[in-house]
């Protein structure tokens, strides 16, 4: 697989049956998995590129593989010393039933299709838990309440907000306002305009 050159606006695939049953940190972690290169990396780097702590990484990565969504396999270097280990994401064709969300959301999303996410915002959001849910489920909705995001999501209300304006912010969606009812929402694949803060 050839790599792709630095600052390349490339996107990164999410199949819609895993925004319905992953959390926000299972979602970021499956992310960062798939934008490595070989799927080899280690548990520090993983967890720094995810945004979580090293113990939440490792709950999370038993929770994935039991649930079958990937695989991982210990590396060893030439030198004979154990190298990070290598992961298989299993979620474009997963092998095992897929179980039910704990609890239901609404609406059913059985329907819908994949989202996308550009590489840079990948990157620069690492460490904000649910930005890159709440950027999903704007491409996914056509006019989604705040409500609708936050069920969706798995998230308060408050977290939403805060994500919104920080993807806002930061050029990757721009708000139109509709007096009285709910703001819609533009979604762009390459930010646009300087950070606005």
């Amino acid at each position: 697989m050839k790599e792709l050159p630095t600052g390349h606006p490339g996107f990164t695939a999410v199949p819609t049956w895993l925004l319905e049953q992953a959390s926000p940190i299972e979602l970021a972690v499956v992310l960062a998995i798939q934008e490595t290169p070989d799927q080899r990396i280690s548990l520090a780097e993983l967890a720094n590129k995810s945004g979580v702590s090293r113990s939440t990484l490792c709950k999370t990565l038993s929770s994935l593989e039991s649930r079958g969504w990937l695989t991982r396999k210990a590396t060893h270097e030439q030198d004979g010393a154990r190298g990070p280990n290598r992961y298989a994401l299993c979620i474009w064709a997963p092998v095992v039933a897929m179980e039910p969300p704990a609890k239901p959301r609404q609406p059913d999303r059985s329907e819908w299709g994949n989202g996308a996410v550009p590489f840079e915002l990948l990157a620069n959001s690492s460490n904000k838990k649910g930005v890159l849910f709440v950027y999903l489920a704007l491409q996914l909705f056509r006019e989604p309440t705040m409500s609708t995001l936050a069920a969706v999501c798995g998230m308060a209300a408050e977290d939403v907000r805060r994500s919104l304006r920080w993807l806002e912010g930061q050029g990757w969606i721009q708000r139109i306002d509709r007096p009285g009812e709910s703001s819609l929402f533009r979604v762009f694949y390459e930010r646009i305009g300087a950070q606005r803060g």
